[in-house]
Formats: C-alpha cells, sequence, structure tokens
C-alpha cells in the first residue's frame, strides 16, 4: 500500500513537472518566432531605407 502510494506521488510529480516544461516549451517558442518576425522585419525595414535612398 505504502510503495504504490509513493509511487502515485512520482508519478503526479512527473506530470506536474511535464506539463509545465511542456508550457515553458511552447512558451520559448512563442517568443523565439517573436523575436524572429521582430528581425526579418527590421531587416526589410532597412532594405527599404537602403532602395529609397538610392
Amino acid at each position: 500500500m505504502v510503495k504504490t502510494k509513493l509511487k502515485n506521488k512520482n508519478f503526479k510529480n512527473v506530470a506536474v513537472n511535464f506539463t509545465l516544461n511542456r508550457e515553458r516549451m511552447i512558451m520559448m517558442d512563442f517568443m523565439g518566432w517573436v523575436a524572429l518576425s521582430y528581425l526579418q522585419n527590421k531587416k526589410t525595414e532597412e532594405q527599404r531605407i537602403a532602395e529609397l535612398s538610392r
């Protein structure tokens, strides 16, 4: 009985950690996407400015 209780407790902790990690991964993915799109926009903006100044 004690063994199964302990196992369930550990499983619960693992599940919680997994969900937290998944959320963190999604958040990091989103932040990366935002940074990437921002950099791409900046690049195109610089190109536009270069073309206008030509």
